[in-house]
Parts: C-alpha cells; sequence; structure tokens
C-alpha cells in the first residue's frame, strides 16, 4: 500500500503536507494546514497498487477533512482508501476499476456526496461517523 497525505488529484486535505506517492509509503510531516494529492499521481498508484490518503498527521494544523475536487477514475483492481481524522467532501465523480476493485471512505465526521460513485468496484464505509450518500451512483 501506498500512503499519501492529502487528497488529491483533485483532491485538498486539511492537516498535512503535500506529499507525492511514489515507490514507497508517504508520510505528512511538518505543521502545515492544507495538502494537495494530484490526481494523476493518485490514478498513476492506483494503477499498480493499493492507496491510502489519510489526514494523520500530529503536527498539522488543519482539521482533517478530505474533499476530492476533481474527478477520479481507476481502472485496475486496486482499493482507494480515503481516511479522514474529520469530514470527507465527495465534490467530483469517482468511478473505481475492476469489480475486485474498492472505495472505503473511512471518518470520523461525516462524508457526504455532490457527485456519483460509478464503476465495476464497491464501495465500503468504515469510522464512527456518518455517510449519506445521495446521488445516482452506479457502483457495484
Amino acid at each position: 500500500n501506498n500512503h499519501a497525505n492529502a487528497i488529491s488529484a483533485g483532491m485538498a486535505a486539511t492537516d498535512e503536507t503535500a506529499d507525492t506517492i511514489g515507490g514507497g509509503n508517504s508520510q505528512a510531516s511538518g505543521s502545515v494546514q492544507d495538502s494537495l494529492l494530484t490526481t494523476s499521481s493518485l490514478v498513476s498508484a492506483l494503477a499498480s497498487t493499493n492507496v491510502i490518503v489519510t489526514t494523520t498527521n500530529a503536527s498539522g494544523t488543519g482539521i482533517g477533512n478530505i474533499t476530492v475536487v476533481d474527478a477520479i477514475t481507476w481502472s485496475s483492481g486496486n482499493t482507494l482508501t480515503l481516511t479522514a481524522a474529520n469530514n470527507i467532501y465527495l465534490n467530483a465523480a469517482i468511478t473505481t476499476g475492476t469489480a475486485s476493485s474498492k472505495l472505503i471512505l473511512n471518518a470520523s465526521g461525516s462524508v457526504t456526496q455532490t457527485a456519483a460513485i460509478g464503476g465495476s468496484g464497491g464501495v465500503t464505509q468504515q469510522g464512527s461517523g456518518t455517510t449519506t450518500l445521495s446521488q445516482a451512483n452506479t457502483y457495484t
């Protein structure tokens, strides 16, 4: 698994430093409020491995939200896990890969959406927060 702090590609996360996803785990560090993980970096990583995007950073000054601001689509069987210390906002479409792929939404706050989730993979809710999926989702 690759760990990346901040979200992506169209995602913005509060509470960590921007790290690129490469051959190993990326860890957030430093006293920063916002991070950005580009969609191209995220999708590239998902082509070959599971990816965990998290707002965990003991030195961070943000509130721990993840906001998806650009569409994310991958075609592999890998899993994207979004782990937020606070809320997850799905403001752009997410399209999972093959039937074995997964989108895992893990928030201690709420998960809300203004854009659909689609694709052949599944969606799993984790964490103590409330997940409200209010769009015309087409995932399997």
